[in-house]
């Protein structure tokens, strides 16, 4: 919870200090914000490999239903908001010279296909929705590899560790990483960021084996060698350290008022992670090139943070909440069916 909160806030930061056109010594500093995904991805990497031996390796449909209908509703309905608010009032959209348009929001492709240097919000992360594909594309590709390390782990030899295996997911996906950007730099851009799942799915296994003392002077050690040799890779780098942090303070326990904020941030992460995109964008942009005088920095805050805290609970009760109560009714009334045609089967079989 805390670092999910903490990600959702280092974010927003980030994006509202870049439209708040502060001095270039303190967007220095704000900037960092933006390494928040890398927490999200860490954490998520997490959540799947504890889903996956909670349900999903019983149930992979099921695993991948949820994660869809927790993630695509919100997704789509912002993709939706930005067509048709472009397409009858604001207008300032661009054509996608690589030919694909809405194709690549419309199949979740983003993450995949080439994207225009020439244009790279409009056709690259609208909505700030450039993370969806990684986070789609982790769900259907580490529960394949979750059942291939489990392979290893129920074979005779008892020496294999998930920790070990999940050691050598890391290097896989860094290793797909640097293809990307030898081979691939303007294209498959997921392969950038399974890295990032993966040291998520590490910390899983170390915590489920009492190794985290192990990962975290592993990841200490292994961080010092890339600050020895000059290894320029931040996202990295700082992915180890929020990594060590998350394996040190996951037992602390928050109370009072701070406990109930982080609660109500981790809550809504995902619903402010995507919905900022509506006032930093579109609100902003829109009276920056309309108002003669500009948009002074007290205004245009005023205007990001409070449309995001009302459209927030907009999209998160108006279309999420919505959509998960239809999928349990949905889940839960197949279960019943499925565990009608079990007795059913029982019965046929004692009969007969």
């Amino acid at each position: 919870m805390l670092f999910r909160a903490a990600a959702c806030v280092m974010v927003f930061v980030c994006h509202l200090c870049q439209k708040l056109h502060l001095p270039a010594n303190l967007l220095q500093i704000t900037q960092f914000g933006r390494f928040g995904v890398e927490i999200f991805f860490i954490i998520s990497g997490y959540l799947i490999a504890r889903s996956y031996y909670s349900y999903g390796k019983k149930n992979p449909i099921v695993f991948i239903e949820r994660k869809a209908v927790r993630i695509l509703p919100l997704y789509y309905s912002i993709i939706l908001w930005f067509y048709l608010t472009d397409k009858y009032i604001f207008h300032y959209g661009v054509s996608d010279s690589t030919g694909y348009g809405w194709i690549r929001y419309l199949f979740i492709l983003n993450g995949f296909l080439p994207y225009p240097n020439e244009a790279p919000y409009w056709w690259w992360n609208l909505g700030m929705s450039w993370t969806i594909p990684m986070f789609m594309g982790a769900y259907f590709l580490f529960p394949i590899c979750l059942n291939v390390l489990d392979i290893f782990l129920n074979s005779e030899h008892k020496w294999f560790k998930g920790s070990y295996l999940a050691i050598g997911l890391v290097a896989i996906t860094e290793i797909a990483y640097r293809i990307q950007q030898i081979y691939f730099p303007n294209i498959l851009l997921i392969l950038c960021y399974l890295r990032f799942f993966s040291l998520g799915i590490l910390l899983f296994y170390a915590e489920r084996e009492e190794r985290k003392h192990t990962l975290i002077i592993g990841a200490s050690l292994y961080e010092l060698c890339l600050m020895i040799v000059g290894k320029n890779d931040y996202e990295l780098l700082y992915s180890l350290i929020f990594l060590i942090l998350i394996a040190v303070t996951e037992n602390i326990t928050l109370s009072g008022y701070i406990k109930n904020i982080v609660n109500v941030i981790a809550k809504f992460s995902f619903t402010i992670y995507m919905v900022q995109s509506i006032p930093l964008s579109q609100f902003v942009v829109y009276i920056e090139q309309n108002w003669t005088n500009g948009l002074s920095r007290y205004l245009a805050f005023i205007v990001i943070v409070g449309s995001t805290i009302l459209l927030t609970p907009l999209f998160f009760y108006g279309v999420q909440r919505p959509v998960e109560k239809i999928f349990l009714g949905y889940q839960n009334k197949k279960k019943l069916i499925i565990n009608a045609a079990d007795v059913s089967n029982q019965d046929r079989g004692g009969l007969f």
